[in-house]
């Protein structure tokens, strides 16, 4: 016979959350009524004062044309999806390659848009740890749309919003066809300091932010011999500098108003593992 007060079941987080009881799991998100590990925003108690700066990256749909992978899960961040969709070889590279005093969490696009609301939860709990922080949003594809959402979600400061190719899914979801997705555009409100748009050159001109006060600083760009399915590889080793170069307090319009383009080389489209390539309409 056990000791008496034994638990034969303890939630291995009960003490990360020591104000949970082990029997009011669901009380750390009410509405939602899901226990902690399904809930995908990243948890204040997750940064650092040390970190100043946060990237939040938007990812391709996961699944291609087959889905983005969630479906009517909720299960939205890029390492918590199945590992045969863990297969991006571009933006996904930049975790744990920015240095320790840069926080990135990635997200999946969602059709639902529901990665929008978790990127509001995390960027509002990176600002309660660093309120004076930089916080840094990039996304490309469905996941571009994800970004621009959230930025426009939220009253905490956007130090920058970079999308590449930001597009919506018109079917509501599921497979899709060439004809089921369109550009994403947004005018980003005021708290979104400084607005990148990228656009490769066989997708629909002008997705992405703009703006929508004169004190925002922005540049649209189209991303010359790329299609919406490299773009993101293409892009991808020129964000490392670009993020650090903010964080370090240079502003990235500028920065990236004075790189050298002519060394600008189309990469393929890297899938890990033996993944064929995906994406919304041909590719991710």
């Amino acid at each position: 016979m056990p000791d008496v007060g034994r638990f034969f079941n303890v939630d291995p987080l009960s003490e990360k959350y020591a104000y949970q009881s082990h029997y009011n799991f669901s009380e750390n998100k009410v509405t939602s009524h899901r226990e902690l590990e399904g809930l995908e925003a990243v948890p204040a108690d997750n940064f650092n004062k040390n970190q100043s700066t946060l990237v939040v990256l938007g990812l391709g749909r996961a699944d291609g044309r087959n889905g983005d992978g969630v479906g009517s899960g909720t299960n939205t961040l890029y390492s918590n999806l199945p590992k045969n969709l863990q297969t991006d070889g571009a933006l996904s590279s930049l975790q744990n390659n920015l240095g320790s005093n840069i926080a990135v969490a990635a997200y999946t696009g969602t059709d639902s848009g529901l990665a929008s609301t978790h990127m509001v939860e995390t960027n509002s709990n990176y600002r309660s740890v660093n309120p004076d922080g930089n916080v840094v949003m990039i996304g490309h594809s469905l996941g571009g749309r994800d970004v621009l959402n959230a930025a426009n979600s939220t009253s905490e400061t956007i130090n920058l919003v970079l999308t590449m190719d930001p597009m919506t899914v018109n079917a509501g979801g599921g497979s899709i066809g060439f004809g089921d997705y369109s550009s994403a555009t947004t005018k980003l409100n005021i708290n979104t300091q400084n607005i990148i748009s990228l656009s490769s050159t066989d997708s629909y001109a002008n997705g992405g932010g703009s703006r929508s006060n004169n004190s925002q600083q922005s540049v649209k760009s189209t991303m010359t011999g790329t299609s919406h399915v490299n773009i993101d590889d293409s892009v991808t080793p020129y964000l490392k500098p670009l993020i650090q170069r903010t964080d370090q307090g240079v502003n990235p319009v500028k920065w990236f108003q004075n790189v050298n383009w002519n060394n600008f080389e189309v990469q393929p489209n890297v899938r890990t593992g033996d993944q064929q390539k995906k994406g919304t309409g041909s590719g991710s």
